[in-house]
């Protein structure tokens, strides 16, 4: 009996060694492992983040850029200046004079942004907010390789790295400049080109923050040349034939070589035009903290084992005692045969593996639950989804005929790109969200095609702070309620009415508001729109969509606490406010 007793012990220690020891060392050796690749991964994470944070910043100071471009574009005040013959050189001093006081004074109302603007007429007039007169001359801006580019596409700005002294003789320095003809969409003639520089020393001061001992950062284009470098023995430049650093097919390259030296090669996509934002970090700087990470992992490790060896004889010692007791029986019962003794065995494999399967099974019923809960949420957005009203495109398609008899061709072109427009649109997934500025363009699309077909009947203003326009909302929630501020508020007047669209934020909640000077609605009239799902069978409509169906979609985004607000009062008008999240 003592040697079974003492078998059982040692066979208990060695046991709960196999099971808890070994398993111990593997798991150290994995975690170590899984750390130091978790740390690495969070390394990368954190610099993508901040090149995502960099490029963001970027994206700021170039939309910028895109709303001073488009002050001056499609800009019928400008189209005269820029196209003008001046019958005298007093009148042409006094017209240069009126303008780049009006370029002065602008970029004086830019606060945080630093840049100058040259405009070059297609009177070979050239404009500057800059105090020095320019340098160029409109002939050999026409003869320049970046004007060529932009007249091959001149509905984009074109980017391109000169020197300042290309522009003007009071500086050296590197600058970015934002090209772009200047257009009149109607005529389609290009009255002048308008170029916006950025001293390349602005992006530097932008980035080198987030840059820490030994790093890299550079902005380049698809071909690899350098927009931007924090390595400032770089010269930056976009000329073809200039030393260019190839943009690596992989985002993530260990021992990329920089120099003679070994980096973590990083590169961010930038939203911009084709640039790349790479970042090198030197391999010396992860192998320091690969180091630090190593030696407390050992120091932790070792006492670990110590502690889980003395846990792991005290253990031993407690759960001997009670199977020694049980041994008694188990010689009465079990271990008189050997094939009842396995089937015990396996008793208790079969027990962990019906755990390990119902952990399973759990595992999959939540993932199913998981995707049957997304499914019926995208059906239900696309239930709420647009159906294209056939009437609002038979009518459409009546009022571009009457263009052609009536002669207005003129018209017919934008009425067309206004409806593909809200076609292209429609055929959006309505579970993905859009800018503001892409819904506002929608209602002016929409609008259009509207007065087209009535005559012009419909004002619309827009009061929206520009920081606004990035704020993501779910896809066409403000047309159908300019449609029906259209349908039940100004047809109804029989004259010109006004819509206007507002927007403010509050905290965290951005507030849109619909405002019409129609003729209002009945609380009856009111309240059978609210409720409605789709509207009316109106054959000028554009869609299906129902108040209802917006107020739900925006709660299915943001929350019951999220909505739509309607007021109404007959002969006065109608208030439509929409809550949504402020995202900007």
């Amino acid at each position: 009996m003592c040697k079974f007793k003492k078998s059982i012990f040692m066979q208990l220690i060695l046991l709960i060694i196999l099971v808890i020891l070994v398993p111990l060392l593997f798991l150290g050796y994995t975690t170590y492992s899984s750390y130091q690749r978790d740390t690495e991964t969070k390394i990368i994470s954190s610099n993508l983040a901040a090149l995502q944070q960099l490029d963001q910043t970027l994206k700021r100071v170039t939309d910028q850029v895109n709303s001073i471009i488009n002050t001056y574009n499609n800009n019928k005040l400008f189209e005269m200046y820029l196209t003008q013959q001046y019958s005298s050189d007093y009148n042409k001093i006094k017209t240069t004079k009126i303008v780049e006081d009006i370029l002065v004074e602008h970029i004086s109302s830019l606060n945080w942004i630093n840049c100058e603007i040259i405009l070059i007429g297609k009177n070979n007039n050239i404009f500057t907010s800059n105090d020095n007169p320019p340098k160029l001359s409109a002939t050999s801006v026409y003869n320049s390789y970046w004007y060529q580019n932009n007249l091959l596409h001149k509905d984009m700005i074109n980017w391109h790295v000169l020197n300042r002294s290309y522009f003007s003789k009071d500086s050296t320095s590197t600058v970015l400049a934002g090209t772009k003809t200047l257009n009149n969409y109607i005529s389609d003639n290009i009255y002048g080109t308008i170029i916006i520089e950025l001293n390349e020393k602005y992006f530097y001061n932008i980035y080198k923050k987030i840059l820490d001992k030994g790093e890299i950062l550079m902005i380049q284009n698809s071909d690899g040349n350098i927009i931007s470098s924090s390595d400032r023995t770089i010269t930056p430049s976009l000329d073809p034939e200039d030393t260019a650093y190839p943009i690596q097919s992989e985002s993530l390259v260990n021992n990329y070589k920089y120099h003679g030296k070994k980096y973590l090669y990083i590169s961010q996509p930038s939203s911009i035009s084709d640039w790349v934002i790479t970042k090198l970090i030197p391999s010396e700087n992860m192998n320091e903290e690969f180091n630090k990470l190593q030696k407390n992992f050992i120091y932790i490790y070792i006492a670990c084992i110590m502690l889980v060896s003395i846990g792991i004889f005290i253990t031993a010692l407690r759960i001997y005692y009670p199977i020694q007791k049980l041994s008694n029986k188990l010689q009465r019962q079990f271990m008189s045969s050997d094939n009842e003794r396995d089937n015990n065995h396996f008793s208790l494999i079969n027990i962990m593996t019906g755990y390990e399967q119902l952990i399973n099974d759990v595992d999959i019923t939540i993932d199913q639950l998981m995707e049957e809960n997304e499914a019926r949420r995208k059906a239900e957005l696309h239930a709420l989804a647009m159906q294209i009203n056939p009437h609002f495109l038979y009518n459409t398609l009546n009022s571009i005929k009457c263009l052609v008899w009536t002669n207005q061709y003129k018209l017919i072109e934008p009425t067309i790109n206004c409806l593909v427009n809200l076609l292209r649109q429609t055929l959006h997934s309505m579970d993905k969200l859009i800018t503001l500025e892409e819904e506002i363009k929608n209602i002016k699309n929409y609008v259009f095609i509207q007065n087209i077909r009535t005559d012009n009947l419909i004002s619309i203003n827009y009061d929206i702070p520009l920081s606004y326009y990035n704020n993501l909302i779910p896809s066409l929630i403000l047309q159908p309620i300019v449609e029906n501020s259209i349908f039940h508020g100004i047809e109804p007047l029989g004259k010109q009415g006004c819509i206007t669209i507002s927007a403010y934020h509050e905290g965290k909640d951005l507030y849109i508001e619909v405002l019409d000077n129609g003729v209002g609605m009945s609380e009856k009239t009111l309240t059978n729109i609210l409720e409605q799902t789709k509207v009316s069978n109106n054959k000028s409509s554009f869609n299906h969509i129902g108040i209802n169906n917006i107020n739900n979609r925006i709660k299915l985004y943001y929350g019951t606490d999220y909505g739509v607000h309607y007021e109404s009062k007959e002969n006065l008008g109608t208030s439509v406010t929409l809550k949504v999240k402020y995202s900007c």
